[in-house]
């Protein structure tokens, strides 16, 4: 990859879920509390079309469900009438407690009743309205943080916390996060951002903080950027732990590479930010035959989404000498149990199931539904797992807000604004939350663990990469009903 192309990555960003990552943002859904199909949303699940994408509470993007009360409640915010906002919201949410944006509102609505005492402290919201279960996902992590803040003795500085949604629509419409970017820099009651850095240099220019939930810094450095800091480590650090498993643990040394090119990833990216394909490939290839493990990438064309008969693709690999295959699906493979993605792993069950290895939009609920025991022991590299943190009360929490376990996705951006208020706390300032969250010592906590970031503003592996298997279920938790599947933390 050349320079300029390198350059249009960055600027195009997402992992981890991602990674996730990362990577975050090409995560998907695992276990949500209320399942949904996944599929684009209709004009009765989400509001594309507001009157500036802008909101604290007038405005309503996630229109699923969405009941009288939510309506009037958003009303009544616009009208400056924040009581009966926050009677509205409550009893919305007594309706539908699965309601994240409503309970952003609700405490953005309570902050503005209790001004009186202290102003409210405003962290803004790049939200991308790709599918409305991934908007949710991000706004889950959002109102968990900002509810438990705002509802605890100690806030910041005592003030409450508001958040200010910026909606996009379309990841691919550069004039509209251009304009969006620019409305958010030039308020000056912002003090940071959460969401993703497509232009990386527009904050470090304007001296505002952007913890980024997905994270391109994929062996490739960010000198300058400053004020950009990334709330999952970089995809190499993904791409590393799973060659570590792959070559030390399982003493797998020769290994296919298998992609879907029938997707376009065009369409895929427009839907939010996303590390591309091909680059995650490139990573996981150089980490197996890095000289720190020694492996080796077979030489066949393992695609999925060409003509070639998937019995052919899965004999040649053999003949190639592979000894297991790590796979690349597509988000469109992911979501289709028909797509020749579930065939080949199908038929690599039924030729003597070679070990398979995943990125990371496969640790979603989807992938155990429509793969179900042509998945079993399947490994993957991801930024969150539930039990990763057994004493973490992130989780418990979490379950008790929405009724039932959470994504990756909404892990992580939890994360992103747990270091936010923790930087806050020591200094509610822009310039002072730079240098805080700069500060070789800086740590807080958050649902994958410790947080602390490089001096590139990478977070470190300790917070943030776990490996998972698919297991047959133990207990309900975390359980697929369909599949009698889950994915399980693989302990060091």
């Amino acid at each position: 990859m050349n320079e300029k192309e390198n350059i249009r990555l960055l600027a195009s960003f997402l992992i981890a879920g991602a990674l996730i990552a990362g990577i975050l943002w090409s995560l998907g859904r695992f276990v949500s509390p209320k399942q949904t199909n996944n599929q684009l949303p209709d004009s009765g699940s989400i509001n594309a079309s507001s009157n500036d994408n802008m909101s604290l509470g007038e405005e309503i993007f996630i229109t699923k469900n969405k009941s009288t009360e939510k309506a009037e409640g958003s009303k009544a915010f616009a009208k400056g009438d924040f009581a009966t906002a926050v009677k509205q919201f409550t009893a919305s949410l007594n309706k539908n407690r699965n309601d994240p944006e409503t309970l952003i509102y609700l405490n953005n609505a309570n902050a503005e009743l209790n001004k009186s005492n202290t102003k409210p402290i405003k962290v803004g919201v790049i939200l991308t309205l790709g599918t409305v279960d991934q908007a949710e996902e991000t706004l889950r992590g959002l109102a968990q943080a900002q509810d438990a803040l705002n509802n605890s003795r100690d806030k910041i500085n005592g003030a409450w916390l508001q958040l200010q949604i910026a909606a996009i629509s379309n990841f691919r419409d550069t004039q509209a996060i251009e304009n969006i970017n620019r409305q958010l820099i030039d308020d000056p009651n912002i003090l940071a951002l959460v969401g993703f850095a497509r232009d990386p240099s527009i904050y470090n220019d304007r001296q505002l903080v952007m913890v980024s939930t997905g994270n391109l810094n994929s062996r490739q450095s960010f000198q300058g950027q400053n004020y950009v800091f990334y709330a999952t480590p970089s995809p190499d650090t993904f791409s590393d732990k799973l060659a570590e498993y792959i070559v030390k643990r399982t003493g797998i040394k020769n290994i296919a590479i298998c992609k879907d090119s029938s997707a376009q990833q065009t369409q895929d990216r427009s839907r939010e930010p996303s590390v591309s394909r091909e680059t995650l490939i490139k990573l996981h290839q150089d980490s197996i035959k890095s000289s720190k493990y020694e492996g080796k990438v077979t030489d066949t064309n393992c695609d999925f989404g060409d003509s070639t008969p998937i019995s052919d693709i899965l004999r040649r690999a053999k003949t190639d000498g592979a000894e297991g295959l790590l796979l690349f699906p597509s988000y469109r493979s992911i979501n289709n149990p028909n797509s020749k993605f579930f065939e080949f792993i199908r038929e690599n069950k039924k030729q003597g199931e070679l070990p398979l290895f995943g990125s990371q939009n496969m640790y979603n609920s989807r992938m155990l539904k429509y793969g179900r025991e042509n998945l079993n022991k399947m490994v993957l590299a991801v930024p969150w797992h539930r039990d990763a943190n057994p004493d973490n009360p992130f989780s418990t929490e979490a379950s008790r807000l929405w009724g039932g376990e959470v994504s990756p996705r909404t892990a992580i951006v939890y994360d992103a604004l747990q270091a936010i208020i923790t930087g806050l706390r020591k200094d509610s300032t822009r310039e002072g939350l730079q240098k805080t969250l700069s500060q070789p010592n800086f740590v807080a906590f958050g649902a994958a663990g410790r947080i602390k970031f490089s001096p590139d503003g990478v977070r470190d592996r300790e917070g943030g990469v776990f490996l998972v298997r698919v297991e047959p279920c133990t207990s309900g938790r975390g359980c697929d009903p369909n599949a009698q599947l889950r994915f399980d933390l693989i302990k060091n």
